[in-house]
């Protein structure tokens, strides 16, 4: 009985789950928590922390041990009294050593500026893959409200079309039209059905690359419709204003920019090569020998290896300093290297603003013209309604032909088609605009 229970509990769960409607944020946000490319650069930004925890791990000293054994034949010098003798002996030694860098033409404090910036550029291009995600999946989102539309005004034609054949049929009983209107018009029912079956694979291919673009392997969903305004209002401020406002704060020119950055310290890394470099050094050593006596043979007492570890202690400290004199161009080649990328990056900044420039016009010409197509079209909508009326009046009187209404028909369809695409266009181009602003995309 438990078991019915917790079954019937799952499937009840499921099926809530399979009727959830998906508003657009929470397509957007379902895309950006699950999206690989958005998993990939989040890595990339802890790759870009874990280097810089690495440069900064440049100031600290160095330190190493190590541990060594040796089998010496022949001639070899005793630890002990450094009388060279003809034994065989073995030795062992112990040492450890440090090394502190004082200067290094502030390579070090460079490159922990340039990972600062890899970091940080980082972040601006996670949060540049995250908005480009949201507008694709809000394109990908007002094409599936679009394809439903048009689901709808296939369905309502092929439905107007079904009540014209059953009057059709009414009349030639009646002897008021041949029956080769009657075959006219169940073709027109059959090429309209075509269309509904079209439109519905249309909606579920976009419905597909939706659900693709937010990695959801779940099919039994569907999207929320919200109200779209019908009074388009076109951007009032000029492409350059909002350039002149955005540019800035865009991730894509924020990434561009700490690049661009970065590289100008990496011609100073580049220039400490021509710098002397002074490091602080101290190392430890001792060790201890066993002489390994041949059969018969005499030799003298060792003493304890603890202590000949006493006795052989060394210690040094040292200041090493590196002057560079000629490093066969490879030091001067290295900063000309480093000088071009730092132009070549430069201009990918310039190249990135321009893009967004272009973005922006775009937007803002294409608001436009939807705005102008979605008048237009209006009056185009009525009109073909009106007619498609008139025909239907006429073709009930027999003063038209089958053909004739279908072309009516067909001029219905179109005109409502290019007012959607109008329409749709205009939201998507608007949304964009509005993102540039730092609005949330939502609907």
């Amino acid at each position: 009985m438990r078991f019915l229970f917790v079954v019937l509990l799952l499937s009840l769960s499921m099926t809530v789950y399979s009727q959830k409607v998906w508003t657009l944020r929470e397509c957007i946000d379902y895309a950006v928590e699950n999206n690989i490319e958005i998993r990939q650069q989040e890595l990339a930004v802890k790759q870009s922390e874990t280097e810089l925890n690495s440069r900064r791990g440049g100031r600290l000293p160095g330190l190493s041990a190590g541990v060594s054994e040796s089998f010496n034949f022949g001639r070899s010098q005793s630890m002990e009294t450094g009388i060279y003798e003809e034994r065989q002996t073995s030795s062992t030694g112990l040492s450890a050593s440090a090394s502190l860098p004082i200067f290094a033409g502030f390579s070090v404090l460079n490159n922990i500026r340039v990972a600062k910036l890899n970091l940080q550029a980082s972040l601006e291009g996670l949060q540049k893959a995250k908005e480009n995600l949201e507008i694709q999946v809000t394109y990908l989102y007002l094409e599936v409200l679009f394809k439903k539309e048009m689901c709808r005004v296939y369905e309502h034609q092929a439905a107007l079309t079904a009540e014209q054949v059953r009057k059709t049929e009414v009349l030639v009983e009646t002897g008021k039209v041949p029956r080769s209107q009657l075959l006219d018009m169940r073709a027109q029912q059959a090429q309209l059905r075509l269309g509904v079956v079209n439109a519905e694979n249309d909606l579920q291919g976009s419905r597909l690359n939706l659900a693709q673009a937010l990695n959801l392997a779940e099919t039994t969903w569907d999207i929320a419709e919200p109200e779209t305004a019908t009074d388009m209002v076109a951007a009032i401020e000029s492409p350059e204003e909002i350039f002149a406002e955005v540019w800035a704060q865009r991730p894509a020119v924020r990434e561009a920019e700490l690049r661009w950055q970065s590289s100008l310290k990496g011609v100073e890394i580049a220039k400490a090569s021509l710098w002397p470099s002074l490091s602080l050094g101290a190392s430890y050593a001792t060790g201890f020998s066993h002489i390994i006596k041949a059969p018969g043979d005499i030799g003298y007492d060792e003493p304890a290896p603890f202590e000949q570890l006493k006795n052989n202690q060394r210690q040094a400290v040292s200041l090493n300093l590196s002057i560079p004199l000629f490093g066969r161009l490879q030091n001067r080649n290295g900063i000309r290297s480093a000088r071009l990328t730092a132009e070549s990056r430069e201009l990918e900044l310039e190249s990135v603003k321009q893009a967004l420039l272009k973005e922006i016009q775009q937007a803002c010409q294409s608001v436009d013209a939807a705005k102008a197509k979605y008048e237009a079209t209006g009056a185009a909508v009525e009109a073909a309604e009106e007619a498609l009326l008139y025909a239907r009046e006429r073709y009930d009187v027999g003063r038209l032909t089958a053909y004739e209404l279908g072309e009516a028909q067909a001029k219905s369809v179109g005109a409502q088609s290019e007012r959607l695409q109008a329409k749709y266009e205009f939201l998507f181009r608007s949304k964009i605009i509005d993102f540039y602003k730092g609005e949330r995309i939502d609907m």
